[in-house]
């Protein structure tokens, strides 16, 4: 650290397996100390790593991963998840399909809207967060040239294009906006009913939460609200299947997922 802390002011500095010989707690704490010096004295890092606690340390823009290819050829994809690029880097068995979502709410989204549809098929697929929209796009594109590792296909949310080897979550905003707007009353009152909880008690507590500028937050506030007993994911998964049920049109429902078991089978 003393020899980092006197490196000249704007020097480019690069560890190859930044985190080698140490323990998480010493992880972080290392981050902590290189994302200081960064800071003081305008130093860039180029850190290469296997480990999942140095990923999850570093901002978004911060995380590139290299896919080596055949002959050579590399894929560079920016912005992904800590869990995607550990999927990538571990030795597993892959499902026969992997659909790349960009967070844990349009996974959950997802996961609803094939089990409603076709429940069959949700043991043959893996849905993934792997971080911005741009980061899915990346991947659509190099599922559908094949250059991925297995079967895979982009899941954008509404409020974004079709691009090449992706399709596009039902509706035409965001998730959480999606959801929370498109649910009436009664259609609450079976969320409700889900959770075990007071209809009026959920519906004061959505007034609340749709109040926060960030929608990313809704879910929880909800959750907050309703009290230490109702977890942020059960609130959102029960939200998703009355709405993947009750909302979406029937025929959106059945092309969305008809997409994905096409890309089942090609």
């Amino acid at each position: 650290m003393a020899l980092l802390r006197s490196a000249p002011s704007h020097s480019l500095v690069i560890i190859d397996e930044v985190e080698s010989s140490l323990h998480p707690r010493a992880q972080r704490r290392l981050m902590t100390e290189l994302f200081a010096i960064s800071k003081e004295r305008k130093v860039q890092f180029i850190l290469s790593t296997h480990s999942a606690t140095v990923l999850e340390q570093l901002p978004t823009e911060a995380r590139v991963y290299i896919q080596t290819q055949r002959k050579g050829a590399r894929n560079v994809i920016y912005g992904v998840t800590p869990e995607f690029a550990m999927s990538l880097m571990d030795d597993v068995d892959h499902p026969e399909l992997t659909l790349y979502c960009e967070d844990e709410r349009a996974q959950t989204l997802v996961d609803a809207l094939i089990s409603q549809e076709s429940p069959e098929i949700r043991n043959r697929v893996a849905v993934m967060p792997v971080g911005a929209a741009s980061t899915v796009r990346i991947l659509g594109e190099l599922a559908s040239k094949d250059k991925l590792p297995n079967r895979s296909l982009g899941i954008l949310d509404a409020d974004q294009e079709e691009g090449a080897g992706c399709i596009v979550l039902p509706g035409s905003q965001a998730p959480e906006k999606e959801v929370f707007g498109a649910l009436d009353e009664t259609m609450w009152e079976k969320v409700a009913n889900r959770l075990d909880v007071r209809v009026a008690d959920l519906l004061d507590a959505v007034d609340d939460a749709r109040q926060i500028k960030s929608h990313h937050a809704w879910a929880r506030k909800v959750a907050e609200r309703l009290g230490p007993r109702v977890r942020v994911g059960r609130v959102w998964e029960d939200m998703a299947s009355v709405w993947s049920k009750e909302v979406v049109d029937p025929s959106e429902r059945t092309v969305f997922v008809e997409a994905i078991s096409q890309r089942l089978i090609e």
